[in-house]
């Protein structure tokens, strides 16, 4: 969404990852645009709007690989949303489904896929809050929580995680695990090589193991 990545230049570049890796039986899914900065979910502003992106990059995809899950992660905001956006981090916002599901040609392809960063990458007010992290299930359920029983679409958790760094890092992550257990959802962590920025589960000699994340 910029002049120097138009759609149809997204577009040539998802053909041509199609047509090298459709083969590849260990590409089972692709997720479209990581953590969508400066996008509403929907609206009448075509150049920003993720919503109806997703499902034409989704639909084109699908006419070039048509066994690959598509992944759709949050916008950062929402057209019809009122409060402050930013209190969100990047790629969790999810409640324009409420109003706007995604519709792909394939309906059983689609997954729902926020990202959700820890206190140790974006400090936001919920995590400031006095019950945190008791308060989290509440603020995850109204931000993405509700898409599977509104849809009837998966909902996996394309990314948590972070450095451990200190009791409020790893408090977050505790409440994550717990809220994907309670409600049997799928994640991916980040990540697995290290990483200054989220950690890792490998030391940076990728040989051992980091045993506090374990």
């Amino acid at each position: 969404y910029s002049e120097k990545a138009p759609e149809e230049a997204v577009k040539h570049s998802w053909t041509q990852l199609a047509r090298g890796l459709c083969g590849q039986w260990n590409v089972f899914a692709v997720d479209l645009f990581d953590e969508p900065h400066g996008t509403t979910w929907a609206g009448t502003d075509r150049s920003v709007n993720w919503h109806a992106a997703s499902q034409r990059l989704g639909n084109h995809i699908h006419s070039l690989c048509s066994h690959w899950l598509i992944m759709v992660q949050g916008a950062r905001s929402v057209s019809w949303e009122t409060g402050s956006w930013y209190e969100m981090t990047p790629g969790e916002n999810l409640m324009g489904v409420h109003e706007a599901p995604v519709r792909l040609t394939d309906m059983s392809k689609l997954v729902y896929t926020p990202h959700v960063a820890p206190p140790s990458e974006h400090m936001i007010d919920a995590y400031k809050a006095s019950n945190f992290p008791d308060n989290m299930a509440a603020v995850w359920g109204r931000r993405f929580g509700f898409v599977s029983q509104l849809t009837g679409q998966a909902l996996v958790m394309g990314r948590f995680g972070g450095l451990l760094a200190d009791d409020h890092d790893a408090d977050f992550q505790q409440a994550m695990i717990g809220w994907l257990s309670t409600h049997q959802r799928g994640y991916f962590y980040d990540c697995f090589n290290a990483n200054p920025t989220s950690g890792g589960l490998l030391h940076k000699d990728w040989s051992r193991l980091r045993a506090e994340k374990v």
